[in-house]
C-alpha cells in the first residue's frame, strides 16, 4: 500500500526574514575572517621558519664555500683558522678535503645559492604590519623582489672574508 501525503505551505511561511539572511551572511563573513587570520598566521610562521633555516644555511655554506675557494690563498687568516677548527663544520671540512671534495664544494655552493634565494622569497617583514591601503603596493614590490632574486640565482658570491668572531 502506498500512502501519499501532501504538505501545504503558504508563500509567507516559505519566506525567511531579511534579518535572518543578514545575520547568516554576517556570521559567514566572521567565520571566513577567522579562517583567513588563522591561515595567515600559519603562513607567516612557515615563512619565518624558512627564512630562519635559510639564514643558518647561508652562514654555514658561505663559510664552507669561502674555505674551499680561499684556504690555500689565506691559510693564516683568522676566518680560515676559525672554520678549520669549528666543531660544527668538522665533518664538512673533511668532505671538502676528500677525493670527492669537488662534489661537496658544488653541493655547498648550490645550497648557498638556494638558501639566499629562499631567504629573499620568505622575507615578508615589510608586509606583515601594513594597513589595507599600503598592502597592494607592497605586494607588488614583493613580487618584483622575488623576480630580482630569481634573476640573481645562483648567487655564489663568497669573495668577502667570513666573520671571524666565535659564535
Amino acid at each position: 500500500m502506498v500512502v501519499s501525503t501532501k504538505v501545504s505551505v503558504t508563500k509567507n511561511e516559505m519566506k525567511v526574514p531579511a534579518s535572518k539572511h543578514v545575520e547568516h551572511a554576517k556570521k559567514r563573513k566572521e567565520d571566513e575572517l577567522l579562517v583567513l587570520r588563522a591561515q595567515n598566521k600559519v603562513l607567516v610562521n612557515a615563512l619565518k621558519s624558512i627564512e630562519d633555516i635559510a639564514e643558518k644555511e647561508i652562514k654555514k655554506n658561505f663559510d664552507l664555500v669561502w674555505f674551499a675557494r680561499n684556504r690555500c690563498r689565506h691559510p693564516n687568516h683568522a676566518a680560515s683558522k676559525r672554520i678549520e677548527k669549528s666543531e660544527e663544520l668538522r665533518e664538512y671540512i673533511s668532505k671538502l678535503r676528500s677525493q670527492d671534495g669537488d662534489f661537496h664544494h658544488g653541493l655547498n655552493s648550490g645550497i648557498l645559492a638556494a638558501a639566499r634565494m629562499f631567504k629573499d622569497h620568505a622575507n615578508i617583514t615589510h608586509v606583515s604590519e601594513l594597513g589595507k591601503d599600503e598592502i597592494v603596493d607592497v605586494a607588488s614590490n614583493h613580487a618584483k623582489k622575488i623576480e630580482e632574486s630569481k634573476q640573481c640565482f645562483p648567487n655564489l658570491e663568497a669573495e668577502e672574508f667570513p666573520h671571524t668572531q666565535q659564535e
